[in-house]
């Protein structure tokens, strides 16, 4: 399997714990965080963090 970094860049600055937390998926949330130790505080090229994100969609 080839390695990618899960703190990288999918578009627009956005990482998988962005587009976790704008599909209400809690557990690819927690995934994430738990068991792959992703950076909870990067910011999209919009300057919105994942939490930003989870308060504004829900």
């Amino acid at each position: 399997y080839k390695q990618i970094n899960i703190n990288g860049a999918v578009r627009r600055g956005l990482r998988p714990l962005h587009y976790a937390v704008f599909e209400n998926d809690l557990e690819c949330v927690r995934l994430l965080i738990e068991d792959h130790g992703v950076d909870v505080n990067v910011l999209d090229d919009a300057g919105y963090s994942p939490l930003h994100l989870a308060a504004k969609y829900g």
